[in-house]
């Protein structure tokens, strides 16, 4: 339920102040997309009722990702706040639910996570990254929960390679406590190098980590956002 109650108090009117709609919010600190629409009415463009779309991005930038319903009850007004009502077509939780019932979840797992980062090399030379540095990074890494406290993840701008799969734990103060091999064909030199930690205001986990290679240590410092678009 938590991806249905957005924090403040929006009506039609706040939401068509943006052509564009507003990413806002919801109490179990993922994005939505609401924007307003004007229905046709008997051959008028726009003369009909006002609807707002709900859209859930999956914390994707990429709108081919969304998933979208019409509230086409809206602006509902209760003492502590507005309550708009989706078309019945509605899936709930927008099809989320669906995907992922079955899937192991914690605080820090989820889809869209985008990393931003620079390898460092024993040559004093770096290889910075971004979300757009490769065509894999646009869709963003997924981190994936293995217990209540642990997650695994691609990692730097390796993705896909099993090789430099990660596993992150987690403290209760969201502090990372270990970084190592996910599976047994990642590199055993994996480790945690320097201070790591999950940041709840902007939902971003710091990593500092680093393996060996032949000509000697290379270290790792990234940041993984959770999208807020």
């Amino acid at each position: 339920m938590s991806h249905y109650i957005i924090r403040g108090k929006w009506l039609t009117g706040d939401i068509a102040a943006n052509r564009d709609g507003f990413f806002l919010r919801t109490v179990g600190d993922r994005t939505m997309n609401v924007t307003q629409q004007t229905n046709n009415a008997e051959g008028v463009e726009k003369g009909g009722s006002e609807v707002l779309k709900f859209s859930f991005t999956y914390s994707s930038k990429w709108i081919e990702n969304w998933s979208s319903s019409l509230a086409t009850t809206t602006n509902i007004k209760l003492t502590n706040g507005v309550v708009h009502i989706l078309e019945p077509a509605h899936i709930f939780s927008f099809g989320n639910f669906y995907i992922r019932a079955a899937e192991r979840q914690n605080y820090w797992s989820d889809y869209y996570y985008y990393s931003y980062g620079t390898l460092y090399f024993p040559n004093n030379t770096n290889r910075p990254w971004g979300p757009q540095a490769t065509a894999n990074m646009r869709d963003g890494k997924r981190l994936t929960a293995i217990s209540d406290n642990q997650l695994i993840m691609d990692g730097a701008d390796f993705i896909g390679d099993p090789v430099f799969k990660i596993k992150i734990t987690m403290d209760a103060k969201d502090s990372v406590t270990a970084i190592a091999p996910a599976t047994a064909a990642a590199d055993t030199s994996l480790k945690k190098s320097g201070p790591s930690y999950f940041d709840r205001n902007k939902f971003t986990l710091y990593l500092q980590y680093q393996y060996f290679r032949t000509d000697g240590m290379r270290k790792v410092i990234e940041e993984v956002k959770l999208s807020k678009n």
